[in-house]
């Protein structure tokens, strides 16, 4: 059995808020290249919080946001980063537990991670994040806000799911160069999540698979396509998908549909 870190936030409300430091610890201490590695995983965790992918419950992905406050911190067994949240879904952190759980250690294991508010206002309650599993899939990762409140329809085709996935972004006008570019950027950082293997769970363990995030191409003058040649994981990763473009879609860019097949 793979090793999955426990993952535990001591918050004061519902969702964390304001400075918020993250400490990931290791049964030894950190190498170099462990170090390099987690770091490349935060920055991707942050980027696809930065742009909208993690909003806490009720609240519009345009208005949620996620900022790394400065660089890591090494001490001991222990690597912590601050981080700025506001409007950040408590349950996003179990995509950055997946994503250490991903990375081969070596004989070093990854024990623990724990989120603590650091504004030191009001009394702090531990919350111990459970394992993700069929049982729980559903409550124990983020959700997105449902049409009509998301701005455009969401299909998703009565078809068997396999390994290669595609998804269709329509626009209520034609696709414009400028549009396409910006599309990339949430687009991009989803990705980067997909390949580290974020939404593993309950499918498999972090480590024991490969996820290989595609292309977005032209499909036709109102429509981009979105390609996954490889997605072994939870459907909550379309989940954060579709918070992201709902915020890019909510900066005047008309997302009119978007199918998941």
């Amino acid at each position: 059995m793979s090793k999955v870190p426990s993952l535990t936030l001591w918050v004061a409300g519902s969702d964390p808020a304001g400075k918020v430091r993250v400490d990931i610890e290791l049964s030894d201490p950190w190498s170099s290249e462990a170090v390099e590695a987690t770091e490349e995983r935060i920055a991707a965790f942050v980027e696809t919080g930065k742009l909208g992918g993690y909003p806490a419950a009720g609240v519009s992905p345009a208005l949620s946001r996620l900022d790394a406050l400065g660089p890591s911190v090494l001490g001991g067994n222990v690597l912590s980063v601050l981080l700025g949240v506001s409007s950040v879904d408590r349950r996003a952190f179990q995509f950055l537990r997946h994503m250490v759980a991903g990375f081969d250690f070596g004989g070093v294991e990854p024990r623990h991670i724990q989120v603590r508010e650091a504004s030191g206002q009001g009394v702090l309650t531990r919350t111990a994040m459970p394992l993700v599993t069929y049982d729980n899939e559903g409550s124990a990762y983020p959700q997105p806000r449902p049409p009509p409140s998301c701005g455009f329809q969401v299909a998703w085709p009565d078809t068997d799911p396999s390994k290669f996935r595609v998804v269709l972004v329509e626009f209520a006008g034609a696709l414009t160069h400028a549009n396409f570019t910006e599309l990339a950027l949430p687009v991009e950082a989803w990705g980067a999540l997909v390949e580290a293997n974020a939404f593993s769970l309950p499918e498999a363990f972090p480590d024991e698979v490969e996820c290989i995030a595609g292309q977005t191409v032209m499909f036709d003058r109102h429509t981009a396509q979105i390609e996954v040649p490889r997605f072994i994981g939870s459907e909550a990763a379309w989940d954060t998908l579709l918070c992201l473009l709902d915020a890019f879609s909510e900066q005047g860019k008309q997302i009119a549909k978007v199918t998941i097949e």
